[in-house]
Parts: structure tokens; sequence; C-alpha cells
């Protein structure tokens, strides 16, 4: 399900990107995830009524997975995705996922702790693919909190250039291939394709769907 350059305009167009806001709990310390939008869903990966966690469904490479999805557009209509945004996740969002790709691009240094990793269906060229992925910062309520440090320390083994902690995005050269798992989550707080959308300039995904919690990260 590709978008068109109509599209992605219309979306910019009748969606505006929040700005972005400093932590406002600063003494939760560098780890901890800091920000209020969704953070439920953010925070914990996706488990079924029993409590499990859910099956990671297997995509065979990122422009399956980004396929699969339903486009941005339709899932604007389903509810107001501002200023709150939905505090659970919602049917879209209940699946787990794993899918092999090329990790391009960290920002390591977000004020919400996050870590937004940028990931691609190829390792060079023209017309790849994009998508964010999201290494969150740790849960406030500390449930499966080991998971979630666990996953930290498993992208800083694999990138340890992002150990800066730099505010601003690092190209990986050669970008790692990895097999990501995590949590479906569409982000209706950015907007995407813009100037100041996710991403930097050479690499802006075209969808706000992300994964998000990452669930794990391994070195292929």
């Amino acid at each position: 399900m590709r978008h068109s350059l109509f599209a992605i305009a219309l979306t910019a167009l009748i969606s505006a990107t929040a700005p972005a806001l400093a932590c406002s709990s600063p003494d939760l310390g560098p780890e901890v995830y800091c920000r209020t939008y969704r953070g439920g869903p953010k925070t914990s990966s996706y488990k079924t009524a029993n409590g499990r966690l859910g099956t990671f469904f297997h995509f065979d490479n990122l422009s399956d997975l980004l396929d699969y999805l339903p486009p941005d557009e339709e899932m604007r209509q389903l509810r107001a995705w501002r200023p709150d945004g939905p505090q659970s996740r919602i049917a879209e969002e209940r699946q787990n996922v794993q899918v092999p790709a090329y990790i391009v691009a960290v920002k390591p240094g977000e004020d919400d702790h996050d870590m937004h990793v940028i990931i691609s269906n190829r390792s060079r060229g023209a017309n790849r693919d994009f998508m964010t992925v999201e290494v969150s910062g740790l849960p406030r309520d500390h449930v499966n909190e080991a998971d979630f440090a666990r996953v930290r320390a498993e992208i800083r083994a694999i990138l340890p250039e992002i150990n800066t902690g730099s505010s601003d995005y690092i190209r990986i050269v050669p970008p790692a291939r990895v097999l990501i798992r995590g949590s479906l989550f569409f982000d209706g707080d950015h907007v995407y394709g813009c100037r100041s959308c996710p991403g930097p300039g050479w690499a802006k995904p075209m969808t706000v769907w992300e994964i998000h919690p990452v669930y794990s990260i391994t070195e292929q």
C-alpha cells in the first residue's frame, strides 16, 4: 500500500506537526520515558488477553511489512489522534512483528529518552523503503523494565557510536543488518515526509507507522 505524492502533501496540510517538548520531569533520569503522549502503548509490548507476549509474526523484508500496514490516511480517520491519542493499543496495533532490516540512522538523544532508529529494506541504493522503530525509554511503572533495559543494551552493543547521546541523527556506516522484533504502533502525533518529520533528510519514512517499543534487536 504505497502513498502517492499527493497523499503525502495532503497529510502534511491537514496535520500540523507537534513541537518537540523538553522532558518535564528531568529527575526521572536519562533512561526513563519522559513524555505523556500515549505513554502506555509506547512503554509496553503487545500482550494477548491472557497476559502473554503476543506471537511475533515474521515478514521477509521491510517492504512486505510496509505493504501489509493500513495507509496512514485510513488510520487517521479512525479516531482523534491528538492532543492525547488513544491511551491503549487500537485493534490495528495489536500485533507483534519481526523483520530483518538495515539500521541506517539513529537519534539517541531524544527529549523523551526514546532512541529513534531508522531502518531500511536495503543497505544502499535509490528508492529504498524506510521506517522508524523506537527503542523506548524505561517504563515509569517499572513493569517489564528488564526487557526495556535489555534492548537498550542490545542496540548500544551493536552500535557503540550512538553512546554519545547526540540529539541529531547519526548515520550508520556501514548500515547494520539486524532482526527487529517489537509491537506495531501508529504515531498519530506526527506526519511524514516533511523537513521536520521523523528521519534525516536522506532517509525519510513515508509513514508514521512504527515498531514501538522494540522488544529485541539481534545482529544478523
